[in-house]
């Protein structure tokens, strides 16, 4: 058997082609050519499915991941407001650890008896100052058959943001001796009870308010205040007299000055007194500082309930 010899490579055997390159075309692609309104479709569909992501992605989660925090906020303005009523009639035993939260951070605490006179402090922890005024807050004093025995009003008391004040009340003796519970409680006017007036000479509806050295006269027209005066007689064997004394010569000064206003002080040596008449159709109340003038057209059981709540005899 012959067998094949593989021949012996030779690099003499190649033949190198001398001639310059050129571009050889082998095929030709087509291309389509492509719509711009159709580019634009596409991008706006991207555009909208960016947007709608996250609701598409709650959605697919299902309503239980996320909670509906309108619907949480709703219920708990309803808890605080329910729990607000329920304070509302809420008494609290009497004694010197009470502690009576008011508002947020507003605290109401260390109750005690000095003779006749009733001090708490009041502790605002808040970034705001508390008006008292914001809800028509009184303060009641109930015997241990829930008897109302006495009622302060506490709307003239504000206290700063960060402070904490001590308040002192007149309050009867009675009261001290048989006050076992007590109430914060707000009211509108709406509670208040009503009034029957009696008429002076001039056939003007009259409520007259008294309490020791101060008189407060407050005429009225169909149970709508008109015009008032407030009258002060001092002796000079009060307490502090001449502090007294020299308040109140300013303070008449100070009255007199306002518009619709006629305030004089009389110095008569062993005491001194002061007369003020107040035209409600031309003085502007909010510029006396006087917590005892009301507004023109307020009602005679507004004036009545109040004042007696601060203490004064009204009839």
């Amino acid at each position: 058997m012959s067998k094949n010899k593989k021949g012996k490579f030779n690099s003499k055997n190649i033949v190198i082609n001398q001639e310059d390159l050129a571009i050889t075309k082998i095929g030709e692609l087509e291309a389509t050519q492509q719509n711009p309104f159709f580019i634009f479709l596409l991008f706006g569909i991207l555009l909208i499915f960016i947007f709608f992501l996250p609701t598409i992605v709650d959605w697919i989660k299902g309503p239980d991941e996320k909670p509906d925090y309108s619907i949480t906020q709703e219920e708990e303005k309803k808890e605080n407001h329910e729990e607000s009523e329920d304070k509302k009639d809420m008494y609290y035993t009497f004694n010197s650890e009470l502690e009576i939260g008011v508002a947020t951070k507003v605290i109401v605490k260390q109750f005690q008896f000095n003779g006749n006179i009733l001090s708490f402090h009041v502790v605002n922890a808040g970034d705001n100052s508390f008006s008292f005024a914001t809800e028509n807050y009184f303060m009641e004093f109930y015997s241990e058959a829930n008897t109302l025995l006495e009622r302060i009003l506490l709307k003239d008391i504000v206290i700063p943001k960060q402070a904490s004040e001590k308040f002192e009340f007149l309050i009867s003796n009675s009261t001290i001796k048989n006050v076992k519970k007590i109430k914060l409680i707000s009211k509108e006017i709406m509670d208040y009870p009503n009034v029957i007036l009696e008429k002076n000479n001039n056939q003007e509806e009259v409520l007259i308010c008294n309490k020791e050295y101060e008189n407060l006269t407050y005429i009225f027209q169909n149970e709508k205040l008109l015009r008032m005066e407030h009258s002060l007689n001092y002796t000079n064997q009060v307490a502090d007299y001449s502090i007294l004394f020299s308040k109140w010569k300013m303070e008449a000064e100070r009255l007199n000055s306002i518009n619709g206003i006629q305030s004089i002080f009389a110095n008569a040596g062993n005491g001194f007194a002061v007369n003020t008449k107040v035209d409600l159709n031309i003085a502007n109340i909010e510029n006396t500082n006087q917590v005892y003038y009301y507004p023109l057209d307020t009602l005679a059981k507004v004036v009545k309930f109040e004042m007696e709540a601060r203490g004064f005899h009204c009839k």
